[in-house]
């Protein structure tokens, strides 16, 4: 069956670039927000839009390559 999870090195490999990819985006976002709540001070509003957007596009940015790896 070639659905993508018949290796375990790439099962390993896809779980941690999609870990470190969730990381970024989390991150990404908080740092985005701090910027606009720096710049309007507004401190917390954007910082806490900016981390929620990232956990989001990180969570659907998670269940497409999950997705693409299941041949769906």
């Amino acid at each position: 069956m070639k659905n993508g999870w018949d290796h375990p090195w790439k099962i390993i490999g896809v779980l941690s670039s999609v870990g470190l990819e969730l990381f970024l985006l989390i991150i990404g976002g908080a740092w985005i927000g701090r910027y606009f709540d720096d710049r309007l001070g507004s401190y917390p509003i954007w910082t806490a839009i900016g981390l929620v957007g990232g956990l989001l596009v990180g969570i659907i940015s998670t269940a497409m390559a999950i997705r693409y790896l299941r041949g769906k």
